[in-house]
């Protein structure tokens, strides 16, 4: 139900870029369109978005000196074709579609302060539903930058503005809540030190009937008044109960954490709203974890406030999301009864080469320890960050890493790899547990 953030802003799909790097490999155009489509198979797998961008380059540098720059604007794992003299065409995995334009916009800025440089974006699924599509789309938004000398294009069939997309939404969020458009898949969070799942979150998704698959941070932002919001949480958190209490049925005796939106927070009788949904699905209250966006937290008002400790009494478990990215990290340390902070990797430190994204995120592990609170590390992308949290004493983590987000039916087989996994001699945080 979190609003999971793509390469602009965590998760989720890493957004550590290279800051320098030389020539890298790169394939063709063919090689290209042959790795798109494995990717948007696993795009479909995973319930991601893929963005490919097309930048013209300056003629006045050299093929290598051109393609050495974009290599080293993007990351690694990033697929970089050369499509011809001028141009070059990149593959980024991304979560959101917010996400992609935050990653085309890096991109395309490369060459785009440049007078006269096009460039464009095509997202999947959003512009095509395979890879010919995609690159005719992407080819066409090309072609328009070009003659409209506009910047980053976007291909003309497919882009709205942001106003127009957000009235769509927020006009269609009720209906789709009534045809029950939107479901629940859950993530795991690991124990590093016993490798056994340590619980999961709940994150919403909305199957569009235009615009396909939407993560949380695709519509969130629509869920912008207290009435909404209410709707919208209160429809997520009896969903995640119904699905929890099946597990605990079944014999899985899971925990889950299940997101509030800031607006949320607002809502006069939220207790009492949550304690009464949970006495009805009879699900532990100790098994059920609130996750509060740190943003959020600033200037919560008297009810609010009685609302936190009146559900942390009753035995719930809260937690500040994002710890660190919002104004007010520290005062929920002091006012609030959490038990939990979930930092994300990605945005308060990108655990790379640089020695501060390491003490950053160090800072907040021992932050933790000393007053007694549990920290997950979330968006944890690769083996490189996760070998770093290990090094730094971390004991919870979470990311695409450690697992995917899951379908309900896919958590008791992940569940099972686990424990096999824990009965082998690897190391309990290897990655190849995952369904």
């Amino acid at each position: 139900m979190g609003a999971d953030e793509g390469i602009a802003g965590s998760d989720a799909a890493g957004t550590r870029w290279r800051a320098e790097g030389g020539l890298a490999d790169h394939v063709d155009e063919a090689g290209f369109l042959r790795r798109l489509a494995v990717s948007i198979r696993m795009a479909m797998l995973q319930e991601q978005r893929l963005a490919l961008v097309m930048l013209g380059a300056p003629a006045r540098l050299t093929p290598r000196d051109q393609l050495s720059q974009v290599r080293a604007a993007v990351r690694v794992t990033d697929c970089v074709a050369r499509v011809d003299a001028d141009r070059y065409a990149v593959l980024l995995e991304v979560d959101t579609l917010a996400g992609a334009l935050c990653a085309s916009g890096k991109v395309a800025g490369l060459f785009g302060a440049q007078a006269g440089l096009p460039a464009a974006l095509a997202v999947f699924p959003d512009d095509g539903e395979d890879a010919a599509g995609l690159w005719q789309a992407l080819a066409e938004a090309f072609a328009q930058s070009r003659a409209l000398r506009a910047g980053i294009v976007r291909v003309a069939r497919a882009h709205v503005t942001r106003a127009d997309a957000r009235q769509g939404l927020a006009a269609e969020l009720p209906e789709a809540l009534r045809r029950r458009a939107l479901h629940l898949c859950y993530q795991p969070t690991l124990g590093l030190h016993s490798g056994a799942i340590a619980g999961l979150e709940a994150l919403a998704r909305w199957q569009h009937p235009r615009r396909g698959l939407l993560v949380a941070a695709d519509f969130i932002a629509e869920v912008n008044t207290p009435a909404a919001a209410e709707i919208f949480n209160l429809a997520m958190f009896e969903q995640a109960l119904l699905q929890l209490r099946a597990w605990h049925a079944a014999g899985l005796r899971l925990s889950l954490a299940v997101n509030l939106s800031a607006p949320m927070l607002g809502c006069a009788d939220l207790a009492d709203q949550l304690l009464v949904r949970l006495q009805r699905s009879e699900v532990p209250l100790a098994c059920v974890t609130l996750e509060l966006p740190d943003a959020a937290l600033a200037e919560l008002p008297d009810a609010a406030l009685r609302n936190l400790f009146t559900l942390a009494a009753a035995g719930l478990c809260l937690c500040i999301d994002d710890f660190g990215c919002g104004t007010a990290s520290m005062f929920a340390l002091r006012d609030l009864p959490v038990e939990m902070l979930k930092m994300d990797v990605g945005r308060v430190g990108g655990l790379g080469d640089d020695a501060s994204d390491a003490a950053i995120v160090e800072s907040v592990l021992t932050l933790g320890r000393r007053l007694g609170k549990r920290v997950v590390a979330k968006g944890v992308e690769n083996a490189a960050q996760l070998e770093r949290l290990v090094a730094l004493g971390c004991e919870y983590v979470q990311g695409r890493h450690v697992a995917p987000p899951l379908a309900a039916q896919e958590v008791a087989r992940w569940c099972q790899l686990r424990r096999a996994r824990q009965a082998g001699e690897a190391a309990p945080w290897a990655d190849d547990a995952q369904p």
